[in-house]
């Protein structure tokens, strides 16, 4: 999480980005909420790099996010 945190503070450092915090173990659902409620226009993501088992045995929340929501995504490749 720190190493994102970074990356993007120092990526957007010019537009003043606004962070929070949100508790959801659905993460999809908990940025959702947490979207409508700050009346958000966009998510920016960092998807993270995964090793063969865990992509074989766990589903990308990145992938959910863009498959539910109805917000633009912007994914941030490192």
């Amino acid at each position: 999480m720190v190493d994102e945190s970074f990356t993007v503070r120092n990526l957007f450092d010019d537009i003043k980005p606004v962070y929070g915090s949100i508790e959801n173990e659905n993460v999809t659902e908990g940025l959702n909420e947490y979207a409508d409620e700050k009346g958000l226009d966009w998510i920016v993501v960092i998807p993270k790099k995964h090793t063969l088992l865990q992509k074989i045995f766990n589903r990308s929340q990145s992938k959910d996010l863009l498959y539910h929501t109805h917000l633009p995504v912007l994914c941030l490749h490192q």
